[in-house]
């Protein structure tokens, strides 16, 4: 019977210190958003390949103005400018490969900016966000779901 209790105490430790360690987690992860705001990457490396897959698999193609051909992106060297403004944390983030490839109408731009302020202006918003692409991110990468299957035009602005 002692052993019994003994192995159910264990038990209940072992749950109470995975929840004091899930919350540190996710504390520092909420710190690092934070402190990385905005700032530029530190990864050298960007798989294009998948990137651009995301790209060529976007419903909205054809609702377009007109779209950058690969040899001019590639001629004025665009991976490199993609790289540089890329901030997102998420590979669903990397949408921006699309908005660059792309040339839209005013309006979507327009939209585009103020859903930029929006985010700029509230913080707690942005980092709310972050976690949640975060997660949808590492879902992804523990899946090995192709993102782009689930997310079409109409579901990312």
């Amino acid at each position: 019977m002692n052993w019994i209790l003994g192995f159910i105490l264990i038990l209940i430790s072992v749950y109470l210190i995975d929840i004091q360690l899930n919350k540190r987690r996710r504390k520092r992860k909420r710190e690092k958003l934070i402190q990385d705001w905005g700032k530029p990457k530190n990864e050298q490396y960007f798989n294009f390949e998948l990137i651009d897959q995301f790209f060529k698999n976007h419903k909205s193609s054809e609702k377009v103005f007109h779209t950058i051909s690969n040899h001019t992106w590639t001629d004025l060297d665009l991976n490199e400018v993609f790289s540089f403004l890329d901030r997102t944390t998420s590979k669903i983030g990397q949408h921006l490969y699309y908005k660059l490839r792309t040339i839209t109408g005013l309006s979507d731009l327009k939209n585009f900016a103020q859903l930029t302020e929006v985010f700029k202006c509230n913080k707690p918003l942005a980092i709310q966000c972050q976690k949640k692409l975060l997660r949808l991110s590492s879902l992804y990468m523990t899946s090995k779901v192709q993102v782009n299957e689930y997310f079409s035009a109409d579901t990312i602005p």
